[in-house]
């Protein structure tokens, strides 16, 4: 699907959003957006519009969490948001700082051995893509 973008702009990633080639680093900043809107009740970056919003992902730093998270977590959360895929933790070491951090992870027994396909994406084609068939 050359010139569109595959996702819903409220978890692009800064180089999805931009164009550029897409890996694991952008799915790692994807669970930060999700863990930083479950801690807070809103999404990060939502401006509005899906270009709004996907230009955000790019320019802006995310928002504080609320009092009284605890700063282990938020630096591990705001870590997934960096900009720079390279600057974030890939999923071991990400496993690992959350291992250490003190905060709870309960993961059910019943988890299938692999993601259900999942064919819910939204796109639009407002934002100028390359193609994502090298993901």
């Amino acid at each position: 699907m050359d010139g569109q973008v595959l996702g819903t702009a409220h978890y692009l990633s800064p180089e999805q959003a931009l164009g550029e080639q897409v890996g694991p680093p952008s799915d790692i900043y994807g669970l930060g957006v999700l863990a930083h809107e479950m801690l807070s009740g809103t999404k990060p970056f939502d401006r509005g519009s899906p270009i709004a919003t996907a230009l955000a992902h790019v320019q802006d730093a995310p928002p504080p969490l609320a009092d009284g998270t605890p700063a282990e977590l938020e630096r591990l959360i705001n870590s997934c948001l960096e900009k720079a895929p390279e600057d974030r933790p890939t999923a071991a070491a990400l496993a690992e700082l959350l291992a250490g951090s003190g905060v709870a992870v309960d993961v059910p027994a019943d988890l299938p051995a692999e993601a259900p396909d999942v064919e819910e994406t939204l796109v639009f084609s407002s934002v100028p893509r390359r193609a994502l068939a090298e993901r």
